[in-house]
């Protein structure tokens, strides 16, 4: 239950406990009924809540003529209560000039999101906080979900990305052995710590 929805349970109880002494049984069935409603406006309806989660261990797409060549399965992520962070690696954050491989290495120590969480937003535009149209320093080409990687047709090992088009999200991808620049971002899990 998030934060609001236990305030909110909170001063619901404190409501119920003014109508048992005022008004009687029938103003706490009403009372039980606000409840319920306002329960299921603050955290959706069960439903709803199963579309929000991505099981990041199922075989990812493979979309075009791309082919996956590794997966880190991520266990399941459940939009809204798991969060994804954009991150730049140390050498990203300085300016100097990295290959993908290099930033790969160096994001080990991080719980990387894959292909299966970019799939879902493109499915789920409205999920996609606005602020990574610009990234957390203003400027941001792409989110890469390092946790999957591909192969081209050409052998070349590649990570997809989600982008802002300029009216609307999509996804592309960009080969490890290019120079990998600050706008650029990586894709990381932070989880919860009330599941």
């Amino acid at each position: 239950m998030s934060e609001v929805a236990k305030e909110v349970d909170l001063a619901l109880d404190r409501a119920l406990g003014a109508f048992r002494k005022n008004v009687g049984e029938t103003a706490e069935a009403a009372a039980r009924k606000l409840r319920e409603s306002v329960k299921f406006a603050l955290e959706g309806n069960p439903e709803e809540e199963k579309r929000r989660i991505v099981d990041c261990t199922r075989a990812p797409a493979a979309p075009g003529k791309l082919a996956v060549v590794k997966h880190e399965p991520g266990g399941m992520f459940h939009w809204g209560k798991d969060a994804i962070a954009p991150l730049l690696t140390e050498g990203q954050e300085r300016g100097v000039t990295v290959t993908g491989r290099e930033v790969f290495a160096e994001l080990r120590t991080h719980v990387l999101l894959n292909a299966n969480v970019l799939d879902f937003l493109l499915g789920n535009q409205r999920f996609i906080p606005e602020s990574l149209k610009a990234g957390p320093r203003g400027a941001m080409l792409g989110l890469c979900f390092w946790g999957t990687l591909y192969k081209t047709a050409s052998n070349r090992i590649v990570v997809r990305y989600l982008f802002w088009s300029g009216n609307r999200w999509d996804s592309f991808y960009r080969c490890i052995d290019e120079v990998w620049m600050s706008e650029f971002y990586a894709a990381i899990r932070i989880m919860s710590i009330d599941k």
